[in-house]
């Protein structure tokens, strides 16, 4: 067994590390270790200050030795080991393959990534030196500082505190497969090799912030009938919003200051809003306005305009970003990017190049963010036809599900083959229900996804699709069910599998429920019990909840928990399979220069079209009999 080396770095720097990005940060001539806290094993935690002495030879016999390096959020201690400490002091080099990531570790099991968080979230005795806030803006930020008092011993206390935190939550979580690392230094790879970006258009983008703001003016009377004028008038926006949300979604706005209970309606809170179930489509819209006024695009083109080097985004992605495996991004937030890209971009960008007016500037600003992804050898990128539909009725493993699966074999209309199920000649009716009933949806879900489409339809309608669609695909309402019924054995009967359909479960007696996929991959679900709890339709229950990873408690309160629905459960499962079939595609397209992916969408620089199609249309041995179909297209820019 490999020796383990936990460790964590303080540093200091004139380099804004948020605003300039870690990759700028780790190459700035003014970057400096403050100090090293260590440990080897389970011996007690040390702290190097550089100008104490030599480097730790034990330390230096450990990188030789081959031995792990774990690090809470790793890139940054990995560059800063690199770049920093490699170029100021003697000392080898670790292989990328040496290191481990506990916050990746962390999210691999639904936990929050962030170091504080997890010790909430799992209710972890040790907790961070909150002194240590004061510490790192007096001598992180501003660059080299004399210490002052007795800060360079609080300084000690602080880095040796995250590192004992570390290793303690590490103690209580499962140690990741090595293909799961695999996978994570490969994410780390496509990092380093970086988004190529039109840095020049990014920054032109930016000078039409007062136009999206205008813009966005406008569009807010328009949605609320004048009631309110702005993004920014407060007092009318929220009594217009809490007008058209219920109690519960209202609660998703409140925080607790001095005891006094009060709403925000700030990003953070805002993403909870738009999370919640039923949300009526003119508070979603109202939402997505003001996230637009906030700058929702221009933070993006901020993003790359701050952050490249020589034209390129470094480390955007975030491997298990999400519970389910899936990927997130962050910085210039590329899965978050609007799908409804323009087909012919050049034009416009050139409009923007040259500071002309152009019409509906949120809008048209957002929809170009995917061109300014851009190479002089342009870009591929496949994208998967319906994956999740593909993947859930072969989750099922119900031979009514074949009708579904033989839909997709024989490269037929799946919307149409669902309005036929349903009795119906409409594709659109078809599509509709196709896309907002498969995770256990309802009326409201349908109604959503309607007028996303520019349909309309009054709830007794919609109430009446919502029954079509299940009696003509009753194998899955009967997998909701049994994944459900599979969970709660589980957890009622300690160290046994269950399963349902290709899903198996495991309950380990302790804190962690596991879903197992096909793959092999988990997705673990933290302290799950039977609890009593109020359904959104009124009236109490008891029933399964787990932690809720992904979500922060209010102030004052433990962290919150969540239902284990059926749609959780179904969406869960589906979700995560896909997510296993992209880290296959990753792990089988090292050899191309791949830029990145996003949910279901594989990039890579240059004209790689046939390896591309070739590569995402393998089925794993895994996934034997799921059909899957890819469409892969290259252009000179990004686009959809």
């Amino acid at each position: 067994m490999r020796d383990i080396c936990w460790l964590d770095f303080e540093t200091t720097s004139m380099c804004n590390l948020t605003t300039q990005g870690l990759q700028r940060y780790v190459e700035d001539t003014t970057t400096e270790v403050l100090c090293l806290g260590w440990a080897i094993n389970d011996a007690d935690v040390q702290c190097w200050f550089p100008e104490d002495g030599p480097f730790p030879q034990e330390l230096i016999d450990h990188v030789k030795a081959d031995g792990l390096m774990y690090a809470q959020n790793s890139i940054f201690d990995r560059l800063v080991w690199d770049f920093v400490l490699a170029n100021d002091y003697e000392v080898p080099v670790p292989k990328q393959a040496q290191w481990r990531c506990s916050s990746a570790r962390a999210m691999a099991h639904g936990l929050p990534a962030n170091l504080k968080d997890i010790c909430k979230a799992i209710d972890l005795p040790l907790q961070k030196q909150e002194e240590g806030l004061r510490l790192i803006h007096q001598y992180s930020c501003r660059g080299p500082q004399p210490w002052e008092n007795d800060d360079k011993q609080l300084m000690a206390d602080y880095c040796i505190m995250d590192v004992r935190t570390m290793r303690l939550f590490c103690s209580v979580l499962r140690e990741l497969s090595d293909s799961e690392w695999a996978e994570f230094h490969a994410n780390e790879r496509i990092n380093e090799f970086g988004i190529p970006i039109d840095v020049k258009f990014a920054e032109a983008a930016l000078s039409y912030a007062d136009d999206i703001k205008a813009d966005v003016d406008d569009s807010i009377k328009e949605l609320t009938k004048g009631a309110v004028a702005s993004a920014r008038s407060r007092k009318t926006r929220e009594a217009w919003l809490f007008e058209r949300i219920n109690g519960d979604q209202k609660e998703l706005l409140a925080v607790h200051k001095n005891d006094v209970k009060k709403y925000s309606l700030d990003q953070e809170h805002r993403d909870n809003l738009l999370a919640a179930p039923d949300l009526r489509p003119e508070v979603e819209k109202l939402i997505q306005l003001m996230n637009d006024a906030g700058g929702s695009s221009t933070s993006k083109y901020k993003a790359m305009a701050n952050t490249h080097v020589d034209g390129r985004v470094h480390h955007a992605l975030v491997w298990h970003g999400a519970a389910t495996g899936r990927w997130s991004s962050k910085g210039i937030q590329l899965h978050n990017m609007p799908r409804k890209a323009f087909d012919e971009p050049e034009e416009l960008v050139q409009d923007v190049l040259e500071d002309y007016e152009i019409t509906n500037p949120a809008s048209t600003l957002s929809r170009l963010l995917r061109a300014s992804i851009t190479s002089p050898d342009g870009i591929t990128f496949g994208d998967w036809a319906a994956i999740e539909g593909r993947v859930c009725p072969w989750l099922a493993n119900d031979p009514r599900a074949e009708d579904t699966l033989d839909v997709f074999r024989r490269d037929e209309d799946i919307y149409v083959a669902t309005a036929e199920a349903m009795g119906m000649d409409d594709r659109q009716a078809g599509k509709v229900a196709a896309l907002s009933m498969q995770f256990a949806g309802g009326a409201n879900a349908l109604q959503r996804m309607a007028k996303s489409y520019g349909t309309f339809y009054t709830y007794e309608e919609a109430d009446h699709l919502k029954s079509l669609w299940r009696t003509g695909n009753a194998w899955c309402v009967e997998f909701w069910h049994s994944l459900r019924a599979a969970a709660d054995e589980a957890v009622n009967c300690p160290n046994t599998v269950t399963g349902a359909g290709r899903i198996e479960f495991y309950f380990d007696g302790g804190d962690w429920l596991w879903m197992k996929r096909p793959s092999g991959g988990l997705q673990g679900y933290f302290q799950p019990r039977f609890e009593l709890v109020t359904y959104p339709w009124g009236g109490e229950g008891y029933e399964l909840t787990a932690l809720a990873g992904s979500r922060k408690p209010k102030a004052g309160q433990p962290w919150p928990r969540m239902t284990l629905t059926a749609g959780i459960l179904i969406q869960n499962a589906t979700q995560g399979t896909a997510a296993d079939l992209m880290r296959d595609c990753v792990m089988r397209s090292q050899h191309l220069p791949v830029i990145g992916h996003v949910h279901d969408e594989l990039l890579a620089e240059g004209d790689h079209r046939a390896e591309v199609k070739q590569i995402m249309e393998f089925t794993p041995s895994w996934a034997k009999g799921l059909p899957i179909k890819a469409e892969v297209e290259y252009k000179m820019r990004y686009g959809k």
